[in-house]
């Protein structure tokens, strides 16, 4: 049997009882997570351009848009929810699989997808979960064995997305085995997005994974009216694999396949793009360890791998207007923003900080040189020198950043405050984020999914 066949049985045989406690445990850090980060991403850039097209055309009221209140067709608040998400660059990122990685960010889309469908067909926690976790594994087993590179030209997140939208909607749909076949071979014809959106520094870097979700959902509902698929949408010779994808493992997508569970394991510290966290972890190794004062700072020398030095997160502040991607994929203004507030989160990406000319005199003071050795592919290991202007000189080494959960560099204290520190500048009602975080916290035996989109609200707009 095929892939896509392999997949479509595993997607219709798995259940709640399938998993493990770190399995559903890490699936609830990852829903509370991605909540936290489309609140806070409500107001940001573009979102309510997308929130005014979304109203525009109106349907019907299947699911609830995060934040704002209102309701919309399912795919497009789903859409809408993870262009929110993804705004700050905070959701979780770094698929895993077999001890391997790929730069992926596939929860930002899952999640949303999971909301919305289970909202639509008024599912309960365990199905959100299922579905959620089923569609998270089939999207980094992908991630993991494209052989991914930024060389590429296309991004991860519209084409890997979208096989795990499908595949956590047609779970909440409860499709059989033929129409989640029909499913991906429909959600091969509606990959898209070029990274050229990062290297550029507009928001189009949100639409990749944003339009992942709707796409998704719209190939798991089409199957589901009986719309046939192509006949083998991952390895056949116009399969993803052959027309995306080089140096792949497409061989390795179903080992323990219904065994092991994988997903985006790390949740970011830092409201930026993951290759800025080694150096805003020496940064704020540095500030924290000797209370250096920002202003008398003199001279930053920063030392990376040609992965992370060379990055188009390199890349130098404009001369003009600095707008929150520029910054949120910058190392020189997420050191300078570590350095200056000892914290990199949304409150520091907003118009005043973007223009603090403080910002400006660190950023200038700063060379970022590649001279530390590759030790493997993908290798961002940083070490900071930071001069005083009394002459005085500090240093920090940071092999890999915080934030992986299977390394224990972040718990569940972290992932709840970040998830308030998030609602808190969105402006959620305090009550309100804490019951929805408890509800998250037992999640599994939540009755109906529409209770904890009622919370996830601000003001009085209920959905």
């Amino acid at each position: 049997m095929g892939l896509a066949q392999d997949l479509a049985e595993y997607i219709v045989a798995t259940d709640f009882a399938s998993f493990d406690a770190d399995a559903i445990e890490w699936a609830k850090w990852r829903v509370l997570d991605v909540c936290g980060c489309a609140l806070a991403g409500a107001e940001a850039p573009g979102c309510h351009m997308m929130k005014d097209l979304v109203t525009d055309w109106g349907g019907a009221g299947e699911s609830t848009i995060l934040a704002h209140g209102g309701r919309a067709p399912a795919h497009n608040v789903a859409m809408l929810n993870t262009l929110m998400a993804r705004s700050h660059d905070y959701e979780p990122v770094e698929a895993e699989f077999e001890g391997r990685g790929s730069p992926a960010h596939i929860s930002g889309t899952t999640v949303p997808v999971a909301l919305a469908m289970a909202e639509k067909q008024r599912a309960d926690g365990k199905r959100l979960l299922t579905a959620l976790i089923v569609g998270d594994d089939i999207a980094a087993r992908l991630a993991v064995n494209s052989g991914f590179d930024f060389d590429l030209g296309w991004d991860e997140t519209g084409t890997v997305n979208v096989f795990g939208a499908a595949a956590t909607a047609c779970k909440l749909l409860q499709l059989n085995e033929q129409q989640i076949f029909d499913a991906l071979g429909i959600a091969l014809n509606r990959l898209s997005g070029s990274i050229a959106g990062i290297f550029d520094k507009t928001l189009c870097y949100k639409l990749p994974m944003a339009c992942s979700s709707r796409e998704g959902v719209f190939a798991a509902e089409l199957a589901q009216r009986g719309f046939q698929g192509v006949a083998d949408p991952f390895v056949g010779p116009r399969g993803y694999f052959s027309m995306f994808c080089r140096n792949h493992s497409a061989d390795q997508v179903a080992k323990g396949l219904g065994r092991e569970f994988y997903s985006d394991c790390v949740i970011k510290p830092y409201s930026a793009c993951r290759i800025t966290h080694p150096f805003i972890d020496s940064a704020l190794a540095i500030a924290t360890s000797h209370d250096v004062d920002a202003g008398e700072i003199a001279a930053i020398t920063i030392h990376g791998t040609q992965f992370g030095a060379h990055s188009f997160c390199a890349q130098p502040l404009p001369s003009t207007e600095i707008r929150q991607p520029d910054a949120a994929f910058s190392i020189r203004y997420c050191v300078a923003a570590a350095l200056l507030w000892r914290e990199v989160a949304p409150p520091h990406f907003t118009d005043e900080s973007l223009h603090d000319p403080r910002i400006r005199h660190l950023a200038g003071c700063m060379e970022v040189v590649a001279d530390l050795p590759q030790r493997e592919p993908g290798d961002n290991q940083v070490r900071m020198e930071v001069t005083m202007s009394d002459g005085r000189s500090f240093s920090a080494h940071t092999l890999v950043g915080k934030g992986d959960m299977r390394e224990g560099s972040v718990n569940l204290s972290d992932v709840q405050a970040k998830f308030l520190a998030n609602a808190r500048f969105a402006g959620l009602d305090v009550v309100k984020a804490e019951q929805a975080m408890a509800m998250i916290d037992r999640l599994e035996d939540l009755e109906d999914v529409r209770s904890l989109m009622r919370l996830l609200v601000k003001g009085e707009n209920q959905s």
